[in-house]
């Protein structure tokens, strides 16, 4: 920061100052081309011949020339008070990061949020570990290191697109749907013909449109039949892509039949999706859809789990194991500590009967994660609200002045129904959960190939 000092307002227009953060919000500075700035304007030392004003708003303060300055009108605020206190800490020789921090908070009290942030960045500029002003900027400690919201997500993998953190293999396979070669481009023009017969045309037309439809056979148009009809609003639409695709040889179709099943939200398009991909022959089913189990999507786990269970997949076995438990991170924002509040957290670990979480005192609703609801394909995980009095004694207390809430990173477990179920359809056993019992009998009895049956001689 450079070096300032605080003016007298009445050295420039001979009045005198009322301390005061009740009054109005700012004083009034005109300036010769005839705006008028409303801020607190101070020399700056390393440039007398020039104001530098701070706002309530904004972090970066306005410079202005004294010459362009006609006349300030002062309008007492609580912009005086940051003044003198920005002073002390700014000539003091041994500012340290709790001072900024101190200045930061009480910036904070009194409703200037970026200045607050200016002197929390000041406070891990001098010390780049200093916990309280990254918990207040909202940044999480992970593996040791403070990151923003942007780093963390850098950091297990994901990628800024378009505004939404995906994972590498969904831009990918976003870029590769955008890449619409000229043959294709024809193809989603006869397609859309295909697409409004079907939908709008008499039922004979209607019925011809679906014919032609199916007699669909080259590779170009398998992105067309995504884009035309994989991602309509209508699941009978999505139905009839997923047929579409289903007559289309290749792995290239095969691999949009997976993509389109375990992105798949409703169940019916699912099942059909399925029946498609069971008459597929294509090599590359059984891996993508185990590929598919290392999402971090539960919901995308559990598709390609029930996806392997009816093609009876047994060479998936030993990639299904490791699947029946997920973890994820996930910030969860508590009050921040030493501010009279507690807070207490259960076992996270969403399963049928099994409903623990966290409560309030003062009569308050809180939010609590529900068992799963099983469908086909898919397992999903609800939230509902209980009172804080029928957590009893042990949930949370509330008490004392709110002085906000940190963000920590947790690590919350989750069940996944659909792979134990496909292990028990293709395995007859049934270890439940237990990861190691699971990887004891692969060690010891499975066998991903059956027996081959014995040749008879050839005469």
């Amino acid at each position: 920061m450079a070096s300032v000092r605080a003016i007298a307002i009445t050295a420039v227009v001979g009045l005198s100052v009322v301390f005061s953060s009740t009054s109005a919000r700012a004083d009034r500075i005109a300036v010769r081309n005839g705006s008028i700035i409303k801020g607190k304007a101070i020399i700056d030392d390393a440039h007398p011949d020039q104001y530098l004003v701070i706002g309530e708003k904004g972090k970066t303060p306005i410079v202005l020339k004294k010459d362009r300055v006609l006349k300030i009108e002062p309008e007492p605020s609580v912009l005086d008070e940051y003044v003198v206190r920005r002073q002390a800490i700014m000539k003091s020789a041994s500012t340290s990061s709790q001072d900024e921090y101190n200045l930061a908070v009480w910036c904070q009290e009194h409703k200037l949020a970026d200045l607050a942030s200016i002197h929390l960045e000041s406070a891990i500029q001098r010390d780049p570990d200093f916990g309280p002003a990254h918990q207040k900027l909202g940044h999480i400690l992970h593996d040791g290191r403070w990151m923003t919201s942007a780093e963390l997500k850098v950091a297990q993998g994901y990628l800024l697109y378009k505004g939404k953190w995906i994972t590498p293999e969904e831009k990918e396979q976003r870029d590769a749907e955008t890449a619409v070669t000229a043959e294709q481009q024809s193809w989603m023009r006869r397609l859309a013909i295909l697409k409004q017969a079907i939908v709008n045309g008499p039922e004979a037309r209607s019925q011809t449109a679906e014919a032609q439809l199916f007699e669909i056979h080259e590779v170009a148009a398998v992105r067309p039949i995504i884009r035309t009809f994989g991602t309509d609003e209508d699941p009978t639409l999505r139905k009839l892509g997923a047929k579409a695709l289903g007559a289309i040889p290749g792995p290239e179709a095969s691999a949009a039949l997976v993509a389109r099943l375990l992105s798949e939200p409703e169940t019916d398009v699912r099942e059909a999706t399925m029946v498609e991909l069971a008459r597929s022959k294509e090599g590359n089913v059984v891996p993508k859809l185990a590929q598919g189990l290392k999402s971090d999507s539960l919901a995308v786990i559990n598709r390609a789990a029930w996806a392997l269970g009816n093609l009876n997949a047994v060479t998936s076995v030993p990639k299904l194991v490791p699947a029946l438990i997920s973890s994820e991170l996930r910030t969860v924002w508590i009050p921040s500590a030493g501010s009279g509040q507690g807070v207490g957290f259960g076992s996270i670990v969403p399963s049928a009967g099994r409903n623990t979480g966290y409560g309030m005192s003062g009569g308050q609703s809180i939010p609590i994660l529900t068992g799963p609801v099983v469908g086909p394909g898919v397992v999903a995980y609800g939230a509902t609200s209980l009172p804080a009095s029928s957590f009893g004694g042990t949930g949370l207390t509330l008490g004392g002045p709110n002085r906000g809430a940190e963000p920590k990173l947790m690590t919350i477990t989750h069940q996944n129904v659909e792979v134990l179920s496909a292990l028990v359809k293709m395995t007859g056993k049934d270890f439940g959960y237990d990861i190691p019992s699971w990887q004891q009998w692969l060690r010891t009895a499975y066998q991903p190939d059956p027996v081959p049956a014995k040749r008879v001689p050839q005469p």
